[in-house]
């Protein structure tokens, strides 16, 4: 599942910054030599003083903290470049999008510096007046920051909707709406991983969640129950059903319960197993987010709000 940045690019004061992003790499300043992120913070912090000799032992440290930011981002999370156009290299009202397409890594520019790289591809440049608020407010916050805010993603993504291809291209239409929804579920699943089993509004919370469940695509279910599985150890063996090794990968008796045929795992969203299907020798388990599924003895039955406390709990 992607996840959404915003990182300031100094091209206020350095134009090959600028020219640098639009041949798909994003260059951020106190990358001299040695300076390396991943060679953790204390090595960062020797070669930060070694560099920049009017800075203290703090400075050094608080870039460290902004600038290991980057070491987060992950190919295919989008990140919202502030007063950054595809069109001018200087500083405006605008903000363009970017997908990461190649993770941090290190190559100082000839001056010695700027050499923490993002690789990126270019998705679209919006005015600051043509968009909802609530994008424009996080790049207030510092230069490197992740987005959290499930109302803001929802709004990013709906900008990327606008980017979609031609109508007529459905299948990439259609992995937009997957790519909104799950965004969207991870949104109200932080809220609820935080809230305390006591609070009042925990019930309502998990009711929503409930809800928003219920207007899933069937193939965003299906993605979300397989990286659920696949996410804690077990293994997708097919998925018509989803049918997933018994034991987990993590488990000792993943590597002890060595038979022919060892048992497996069947889950079946908003249907139910046939009875033919149904037998001693493996598990069967429904998920039943519509609430009108009889229940058949031998089977796991799952409603939504248990699911949802699932998810939350075990992550997807």
């Amino acid at each position: 599942m992607r996840e959404y940045f915003t990182a300031r690019l100094p091209i206020e004061y350095c134009e090959d910054i600028h020219k640098e992003f639009l041949e798909g790499r994003m260059r951020f300043p106190y990358g001299a030599e040695g300076l390396d992120l991943r060679n953790g913070k204390e090595e960062f912090i020797a070669a930060f003083l070694k560099n920049f000799k009017d800075m203290t032992a703090d400075n050094a440290q608080r870039h460290y903290w902004v600038l290991s930011v980057l070491m987060k981002i992950r190919k295919g999370d989008i990140i919202l470049l502030p007063k950054v156009s595809v069109n001018r290299p200087e500083c405006g009202n605008y903000f363009t999008v970017a997908e990461c397409t190649e993770e941090y890594s290190f190559a100082p520019l000839p001056n010695n510096d700027f050499g923490h790289v993002i690789g990126v591809k270019i998705l679209g440049t919006f005015n600051y007046r043509d968009v909802n608020s609530k994008i424009t407010l996080m790049f207030r916050f510092r230069a490197i920051n992740k987005i959290n805010n499930s109302e803001t993603i929802q709004w990013i993504e709906k900008l990327l909707c606008s980017l979609l291809p031609p109508e007529n291209d459905l299948d990439a239409m259609k992995e937009k709406m997957l790519s909104m929804e799950e965004n969207y579920l991870a949104g109200l699943l932080e809220v609820l991983k935080v809230m305390p089993a006591d609070s009042p509004l925990r019930k309502a919370h998990l009711q929503k969640i409930f809800e928003t469940l219920r207007t899933f695509l069937p193939d965003t279910l299906k993605k979300i129950v397989s990286r659920l599985f696949t996410k804690n150890g077990y293994r997708l063996l097919g998925d018509e059903p989803l049918s997933f090794e018994l034991f987990s990968e993590r488990e000792l008796m993943h590597e002890l319960y060595k038979v022919n045929e060892p048992r497996k795992i069947f889950v079946h969203v908003n249907s139910k197993p046939k009875l033919a299907e149904t037998d001693a020798t493996n598990i069967h388990i429904v998920i039943d987010l519509l609430g009108i599924l009889e229940k058949i003895d031998g089977v796991i039955f799952i409603d939504g709000t248990t699911f949802a406390e699932v998810l939350a709990r075990h992550g997807i």
